[in-house]
C-alpha cells in the first residue's frame, strides 16, 4: 500500500470523493437490478463490484486522512530540527508525477543529538534537486516518538532551509537602475 502524502490533503479528498461516487453508483445499479428483471443479474453484479471498490477506496481515504491529520499535528506541535541526507534511493513509485524516495536521514533536534531515521516520502517535483544539494532539510519530530519525522517541504520551498539563501535574498536580488 502506498505511503500517504504528508504535505497535502488533496489526495485523501479525491479518494473520499471517488469512494462516495462509487458507492452512489453501486446503489443506482442495485436499484436498477431490482426494478429491471431482464437485466437484474448484470446490474446487481455491477452494483456489487462498484460497492466493493467504493468501500475499499473509503478505507484507503480514511487511512490517508488520518496520516495527513497526524502530519499536521506534528507540524504544529513537533520539535524543529534539521536533517542531513545520508543516503537515498528511488522506490519506483510516483503519485501525480511526484516521485517517492526512500531517505536515510541524520536528524538533529534541540531535544536530541544526531540520530538516524529511514523514511519513504513523496517529494514535490520542484524540490527533487534539493535532495542532492547537500543542504539540510527542515524537519519536525514528534516529541513522543522522535523517529516519527515530517519534512517541512513548504519551508524548503520558500528558502527556509538552514544555510540556503532566501528567495529574493542577496543572492537573487535584482538591481533597479
Amino acid at each position: 500500500m502506498f505511503r500517504p502524502v504528508t504535505w497535502s490533503g488533496s489526495p485523501a479528498k479525491w479518494l473520499w470523493f471517488t469512494a462516495i461516487l462509487e458507492l452512489v453508483l453501486a446503489g443506482v445499479f442495485v436499484v436498477l437490478g431490482f426494478t429491471l428483471p431482464e437485466a437484474s443479474g448484470g446490474m446487481l453484479l455491477t452494483g456489487a463490484i462498484l460497492g466493493a471498490t467504493g468501500a475499499l477506496l473509503a478505507l484507503w481515504a480514511r487511512r490517508w486522512s488520518r496520516a495527513f491529520a497526524e502530519a499536521q499535528r506534528i507540524k504544529a506541535t513537533g520539535v524543529s530540527g534539521s536533517a542531513r541526507i545520508v543516503g537515498m534511493r528511488q522506490t519506483g513509485v510516483s503519485m501525480n508525477d511526484q516521485p517517492q524516495v526512500e531517505l536515510n536521514l541524520e536528524v538533529t533536534t534541540s531535544m536530541q543529538g544526531p540520530y538516524q531515521v529511514v523514511m519513504k516520502e513523496y517529494v514535490p517535483l520542484m524540490l527533487i534537486g534539493t535532495l542532492s544539494s547537500g543542504l539540510p532539510l527542515p524537519v519536525k519530530a514528534d516529541p513522543a516518538d522522535p523517529n516519527h519525522v515530517i519534512i517541512e517541504w513548504e519551508s524548503a520551498l520558500s528558502g527556509g532551509m538552514t544555510g540556503a539563501p532566501a528567495v529574493g535574498g542577496p543572492a537573487m536580488s535584482a538591481r533597479a537602475d
